[in-house]
């Protein structure tokens, strides 16, 4: 249940039976087999595609909105003067976006937003010892977007790599018109994006004058981190806008914001207890990068503690358990449906852009320079088994 998919029906220059009835501004509700459109009003189009799951969907579907035309007074409570925006989670509860709604959803994403800025500032202020000396105000100027451009870099050159990653698979759907390999435009959506993420950290950290080997500091990763919330909240105020997919932003920052909040909490713990480092540095000791000699091997001088690895490993996890599942089933049923269509395929890739691009606070804690040289090798395998697919299916 999508509001997506009456657009791509649009999209896709199809009609279906209540065009009939619209110009004259009838309500009624289309309910359809609309998979695999490469076989619609074709021999391949038979009882043997519809599975027994697919009727008692359609099914379950029918009967609900019998029974709330049963419980309907007059047709005009039907009526809209704009187009609908709804959603459903994971197939099992339907969101409806009214312009209400919309508003509520972008004051809450602004309202998390603003805990993250309050918990950091006072974590910093509550747990540190050398306090900073910055009032909450001069902290939300400093903080709030002082990093909002690496979010915009990550964003931008994510989705236009991501596009760029799916050329070759726009170009086999040109040639074939065969929804074989579409599978591939999630692949091709992640490494790309994951690239621009990984061109935004090395930016950062050339900006921040931080070697490649070593870990920045707590502090620095949390301003940044807190940047990425604020950014998000920003972006997801597009969502007032009567728009399919803007609520995505809005559930990635979210989600992103509660862990965030959580992190901080516990950042906050790890710098209260005592240890032998500078309680600002968590997890790096006090060294000056330009004191560094040359021939020192800097490998030794970062060291996460395992409690906070583990704690930012899995952060990272629940952030992508809540957020990714969203755009991840738009996308298979954007490909169910437009798979063999080039124009579809080609714009399907931004759709996981309103989660990944906030993964950029966990990419500047790797280090070895690698990151992209692995995303390319995991393209370059996920091709080599469409190729292979593809030549055995032939």
């Amino acid at each position: 249940m999508n509001s997506l998919g009456g657009s791509l029906i649009s999209l896709l220059g199809s009609s279906t039976d209540y065009q009939v009835y619209k110009p004259a501004d009838i309500p009624g509700v289309d309910i359809a087999f609309y998979e695999h459109r490469e076989y619609y009003h074709t021999p391949g189009d038979n009882i043997d595609r519809i599975s027994a799951q697919d009727v008692q969907h359609c099914g379950a579907n029918v009967l609900a909105i019998t029974r709330a035309l049963l419980n309907t007074n007059s047709l005009d409570d039907w009526s809209s003067n704009d187009e609908a925006l709804y959603f459903d989670v994971m197939g099992q509860w339907g969101v409806t976006l009214t312009v209400a709604k919309r508003w509520l959803v972008v004051l809450s994403t602004w309202a998390t937003a603003g805990v993250v800025v309050l918990v950091h500032y006072y974590s910093t202020y509550w747990f540190d010892q050398t306090t900073t000396s910055m009032t909450l105000g001069q902290f939300v100027r400093s903080v709030v977007v002082s990093h909002w451009s690496y979010f915009a870099t990550a964003l931008g050159v994510g989705t236009f790599a991501a596009l760029l990653a799916n050329v070759p698979l726009v170009g086999f759907l040109l040639v074939t018109r065969n929804s074989l390999l579409s599978w591939t435009v999630l692949p091709n959506a992640i490494v790309g994006l994951l690239v621009g993420v990984d061109f935004a950290a090395k930016l950062w950290r050339r900006q921040g004058k931080t070697a490649q080997s070593i870990l920045p500091l707590a502090d620095d990763w949390m301003r940044l981190a807190t940047s990425g919330a604020t950014f998000g909240a920003f972006v997801s105020t597009l969502l007032v806008f009567n728009a399919p997919l803007l609520y995505l932003f809005p559930v990635a920052t979210v989600a992103y914001s509660i862990v965030l909040v959580l992190v901080y909490i516990g950042v906050g713990f790890a710098k209260s207890r005592p240890s032998p480092q500078p309680d600002a540095m968590t997890w790096q000791p006090a060294v000056s990068y330009a004191s560094i000699p040359p021939s020192e091997e800097p490998a030794n001088l970062s060291v996460v503690p395992l409690a906070i690895g583990m704690a930012l490993v899995a952060a990272l996890g629940v952030f992508l358990f809540v957020a990714l599942p969203v755009p991840v089933d738009n996308l298979w049923m954007i490909q169910s449906v437009g798979g063999c269509d080039p124009l579809i395929m080609a714009a399907a890739p931004v759709i996981l852009a309103p989660v990944l691009y906030l993964v950029l606070p966990w990419f500047v804690l790797t280090w070895g320079g690698g990151e992209a040289l692995l995303l390319f090798q995991v393209y370059l395998a996920v091709w080599a088994v469409a190729t292979v697919q593809y030549v055995a299916s032939a």
